[in-house]
């Protein structure tokens, strides 16, 4: 495998034929859009194009569906209600990692600047990612108390300590918009190796990445895995001791499955927080099919617990 510097003086120098693109486009008769469908459409990044958009589609489609549901429920149990809701609040998180690559593909085409690829790519993981998983663990936590609310104050504190990660989970960001706002000075080369650093290189056309991330990136990166897993794990135990209660065979098995669920996803954290520090581009190129099957499987998992009511107690 080629050395990183020789990595890092490649992709910049891509960057600025990037740019010099972008500056072309403006001159030329092909429409930047055009050009953008074009790239979308290649064979490199054709499959992640069509995974985005079927995360956003899927996405807004269970959410509406949970929502709906969550309506009908509110004059019979509010708390269940209310955790169908977080439950669709989990998969428009799920959603949005795919808006988030389509707003951040239009940096190749000269729609966005080349340089802010970077910060727009990481929102996929900053936003979509991240709170999924405090929205997902909401839901279970909801679902597992029907009789009694769960503690504001620890919900509270949980949301806290997310939006915490949230800040610290791409410090670039606020300095490239200090930047922007004309507030910091950087110097234009250093935002150039940003771009090429904190996230794989996507208009590059190559699978390489380089990951050299900041301290507190690094840090928000592990915490957001860690609880990924702690988490996930947590609602699959509680979720499986609830099943156990149930004296109605498909309702224990629709429940049984739920927490087979949150297991999986649980493992899914587990195999991120592996894999981050060894092999982090193996991780950002899977994600984007790691949050479409994590999506169906827990839509169809809720949906398959709600039908009949076989959320309630006995």
């Amino acid at each position: 495998m080629p050395d990183k510097e020789y990595l890092l003086r490649d992709s910049l120098r891509r960057l600025s034929e990037l740019k010099a693109t972008e500056d072309s486009l403006r001159l030329s008769e092909q429409s930047a859009v055009s050009y953008w469908l074009d790239q979308m459409l290649s064979p490199e990044l054709s499959l992640q194009f069509f995974v985005s958009l079927l995360l956003i589609f899927l996405g807004t489609v269970f959410a509406y569906l949970l929502y709906r549901r969550s309506n009908r429920l509110k004059s019979i149990d509010k708390l269940q209600a209310r955790a169908l809701q977080f439950a669709a609040l989990a998969l428009l998180c799920l959603a949005s990692k795919g808006v988030f690559f389509i707003i951040s593909s239009l940096a190749v085409s000269g729609v966005l600047a080349a340089g802010s690829y970077g910060q727009l790519y990481w929102l996929g993981w900053q936003i979509s990612l991240l709170w999924f998983v405090y929205f997902a663990f909401m839901f279970a936590i909801g679902f597992t108390r029907s009789r009694k609310s769960y503690d504001i104050y620890f919900a509270m504190s949980l949301m806290l300590l997310f939006l915490v990660i949230t800040a610290l989970y791409n410090e670039w960001f606020w300095k490239w918009l200090l930047y922007k706002m004309k507030v910091a000075e950087i110097a234009p080369s250093r935002i150039d190796m940003l771009v090429v650093t904190l996230a794989p290189p996507l208009p590059f056309k190559t699978e390489t990445l380089i990951p050299v991330l900041s301290r507190f990136s690094f840090f928000a990166l592990s915490v957001h895995l860690l609880l990924w897993l702690v988490l996930f794990g947590y609602a699959a135990f509680i979720m499986f001791r609830r099943s156990r209660s149930y004296k109605d065979s498909s309702a224990k098995n629709a429940v049984f499955l739920l927490a087979s669920t949150f297991l999986v996803l649980a493992l899914f954290g587990g195999f991120g927080l592996l894999k981050f520090r060894s092999d982090f581009s193996l991780l950002t190129s899977k994600s984007y099919l790691v949050a479409l099957v994590a999506m169906i499987i827990f839509f169809l998992s809720v949906r398959n617990t709600y039908r009949h009511g076989r959320y309630k107690r006995n």
